[in-house]
C-alpha cells in the first residue's frame, strides 16, 4: 500500500518534535508524579530524637526513665557531663535533647527536679519535655493510688507505649484520595500525547495534501477507497505507537504503584484521548497547509486545555467558572477519568460514569473531525 508506507515514512522528518514531547513527558511528568503521590502519607511523621540521659540517681525510676526513652526515641552516649559542653552539644546538633536525672530523685519525685538542654526554639525539644513530665506525673498518680514503684512503672510503661504510635489520616476537602503515581502519570501524559499526536499527524496530512503529492497520488491507479484506507491506517498506526510508547514507559517507572492493577482502564481511557489527538490533528491540517501555524495551533489549543481542564492545576484549585468552561473540553474528561479510576477500587471503576468519560471523548473525538471535513469542503468549494 503506498500511501500507508508514504505516510509512515514521512513522521520521520517530526521525529525530533516526538522526542521532545517524550522527554518532557518521562521527565517532568516523573518528577511531578513522585512528588504527589502518597504525599499525605508521608507530611506527618513521628520524629525520633537522638536524646543523651545522665542517670546520677541509679534508682528503680531513673532506670525505668531511661528504658521509656530508649523504647521511644533514640539513646545516645552523652560523652560529656560538664553542663557548657552539653549545652555545645545541643547546639551544634550532635544530638537533640540532654536529660539529667540528680541524685535522689526517687526520693522526691517532681519533673521540676530534672535538667534538661534543648535547642531554645525547638518544637520537638518542648514535645519531648512533655512526655517526660507525663510519664513521671502518671508513675506519681499510680503510686498516689496505693501502687508499688514496680507496679507503677509497669502500668505506666504498658499505658504510654501504646500511646506512642502515631496514625496520622489526612482529609482532603474534596472528598478525593490521594493521587497514585499512576494517575499523576496519566494525566501529565495528556499533554505530551495531544501535541505529539496533534503536531506529527496534523503535519502528515498537510504534506499528503500538497498539490504534488496529491497529483502523484492520484495518477497512481489506486482506487479512491484504496488511497483513504491506506491513510486512515497509517495514521491509526501512528497514534498506536505514540500512545503505546508512553504507556510503556509510564509501566516500567510505576511498577511498584499499588494501584498497578488498575493499568487497563487507565490504558483504556488513554486510547480514547488517542482519538480526540487524531481529531485535533486532522481539524487543525483542515484550517492551513502551514506547518508552522499547526505548530501554534496546536500549542495553543493543548496547552489551554492543560492549563483550563486540571492537567497542570488541579481543578479544585480553578475558579468555579473556569471549571464550569473546562466542561466543553475534551481534556476535562480525560482527567475525570483518570481521577475516577484513582478514587474507585477495582471493581467499582467499570460503570455509567466511567463509560460516559470514554464516550463524551469519543463525541468531541467525531465532532473535531466533522469539523475538518466542513472547513476542507467549503475550501474546495471557494477554492481557497
Amino acid at each position: 500500500m503506498p500511501v500507508f508506507k508514504a505516510t509512515l515514512r514521512s513522521v520521520r522528518a517530526y521525529i525530533t518534535t516526538i522526542i521532545i514531547y517524550f522527554v518532557v513527558f518521562a521527565v517532568f511528568g516523573t518528577m511531578t508524579s513522585r512528588m504527589n503521590a502518597g504525599i499525605s502519607d508521608t507530611r506527618y511523621q513521628d520524629v525520633q530524637l537522638e536524646v543523651a540521659v545522665i542517670d546520677n540517681d541509679h534508682s528503680d525510676l531513673s532506670e525505668a526513665l531511661t528504658n521509656y526513652i530508649d523504647k521511644t526515641q533514640k539513646l545516645v552516649d552523652n560523652k560529656t557531663e560538664d553542663p557548657q559542653e552539653l549545652n555545645d552539644n545541643v547546639r551544634f546538633d550532635i544530638y537533640d535533647y540532654v536529660l539529667v536525672i540528680p541524685e535522689g530523685f526517687s526520693e522526691s519525685i517532681t519533673a521540676d527536679n530534672l535538667e534538661y538542654y534543648s535547642s531554645s526554639d525547638s518544637a520537638s525539644g518542648y514535645l519531648m519535655t512533655e512526655k517526660i513530665r507525663t510519664y513521671i506525673t502518671d508513675i506519681v498518680v499510680y503510686l498516689g493510688s496505693g501502687y508499688s514503684m514496680d507496679e507503677a512503672i509497669s502500668l505506666t510503661d504498658a499505658q504510654t507505649l501504646e500511646n506512642e504510635t502515631t496514625d496520622v489520616s489526612i482529609l482532603n476537602e474534596t472528598g478525593t484520595k490521594q493521587s497514585s503515581y499512576l494517575s499523576g502519570m496519566y494525566t501529565f501524559l495528556a499533554y505530551s500525547l495531544l501535541m505529539m499526536l496533534s503536531i506529527c499527524i496534523g503535519s502528515v496530512l498537510t504534506y499528503l495534501a500538497e498539490n504534488d503529492i496529491r497529483n502523484r497520488i492520484a495518477v497512481s491507479g489506486m482506487s479512491f477507497r484504496s488511497r483513504y484506507i491506506g491513510l486512515i491506517s497509517a495514521v491509526l498506526v501512528i497514534g498506536f505507537i505514540l500512545t503505546i510508547s508512553m504507556t510503556v514507559f509510564t509501566v516500567l517507572t510505576g511498577m511498584e504503584d499499588p494501584t498497578i492493577n488498575k493499568i487497563g482502564y487507565y490504558i483504556l481511557n488513554e486510547f480514547a484521548l488517542m482519538f480526540v489527538g487524531i481529531g485535533i490533528a486532522y481539524f487543525i491540517s483542515s484550517i492551513s497547509h502551514n506547518t508552522n501555524i499547526i505548530n501554534m495551533l496546536s500549542n495553543m489549543l493543548t496547552l489551554s486545555m492543560a492549563f483550563l481542564c486540571g492537567v497542570f492545576v488541579p481543578s479544585e484549585l480553578l475558579d468555579k467558572t473556569i471549571v464550569a468552561a473546562s466542561h466543553f473540553m475534551p481534556l476535562y474528561w480525560y482527567v475525570q477519568a483518570t481521577t475516577y479510576i484513582n478514587d474507585h477500587a477495582l471493581g467499582q471503576i467499570f460503570s455509567s460514569d466511567f463509560i460516559s468519560y470514554l464516550l463524551i471523548q469519543l463525541l468531541f473525538a467525531v465532532i473535531f473531525f466533522v469539523g475538518g471535513l466542513v472547513i476542507s469542503r467549503k475550501k474546495e468549494q471557494y477554492a481557497i
